[in-house]
């Protein structure tokens, strides 16, 4: 009404963007996103040496995140051990002893 539009036509356009709201999210994405987290959940608590090595490897080159992850992994007690030049590889490698630091990760 402000900018000199009719109510008629407002109140047109305000039932199109709620029949869109019903389309324009289908369930389908709430269910592949669900499914998603309640995965990432799962490996999280039962495997969370390889979570954490697989989540860092993904953000090699983001120090922003890699140190965020570095904390909160360590907060669940993993151990984060420095490059080693028998058991780092490129990407973050998980074993029994903790997660070794991705030789790809390595400045300089």
């Amino acid at each position: 009404k402000e900018k000199g539009y009719a109510e008629t036509l407002s109140g047109q356009i305000f039932d199109l963007i709620l029949k869109f709201a019903d389309y324009g999210f289908p369930r389908a994405h709430a269910v592949s996103y669900s499914k998603i987290a309640y995965i990432m959940t799962y490996l999280k608590v039962h495997y969370p040496a390889y979570f954490y090595a697989n989540i860092l490897s993904n953000v090699i080159g983001n120090d922003t995140k890699t140190n965020m992850m570095i904390q909160e992994a360590k907060q669940q007690h993993i151990t984060i051990h420095g490059p080693h030049i028998n058991k780092s590889q490129w990407r973050y490698v998980a074993t029994q002893e903790g997660v070794y630091i991705s030789l790809g990760a390595i400045k300089g």
